[in-house]
């Protein structure tokens, strides 16, 4: 596993304590990657549009942008952007969103959030980069 590849994610919370756990979490997985963060799917897509982020960690509803609109736009300049949805939806409802949604969602994670999920959804994330880029 390219447990090492540096990568950069952006993470997209409304809630500024989820936030700052995110950070400390994501952070401690991936300590040498880059993070990014942003309150609503506004802000996210500004910071997205500076950075060019590899993974998306956004929570769904978002004031302004919500997250799935927010994704949406994201893919539309690089398609090969990883998602991660963080939602309190039941696991069917999130199937059944998956299925309708507009956008490519790589991983669900269901709240309260279980920072194994997190984990295991971002390795895997990063080896689908690694392999896309050549590393894997």
């Amino acid at each position: 596993m390219p447990q090492h590849m540096p990568i950069s994610i952006l993470l997209c919370e409304d809630d500024e304590s989820a936030l700052q756990t995110l950070q400390r979490v994501v952070a401690r997985l991936r300590p040498d990657s880059t993070i990014y963060s942003a309150t609503n799917g506004k802000s996210g897509l500004e910071c997205f549009e500076r950075h060019l982020p590899d993974i998306l960690i956004t929570d769904i509803r978002m004031p302004v942008m919500d997250g799935i609109e927010m994704a949406r736009r994201m893919k539309e300049v690089k398609p090969e952007l990883k998602t991660i949805v963080i939602t309190a939806s039941s696991e069917k409802s999130a199937e059944d969103f998956r299925a309708k949604s507009p956008v490519e969602i790589d991983h669900f994670c269901w709240k309260p959030l279980a920072f194994n999920r997190l984990a295991s959804a971002i390795n895997d994330c990063v080896i689908r980069i690694a392999t896309e880029r050549g590393n894997g």
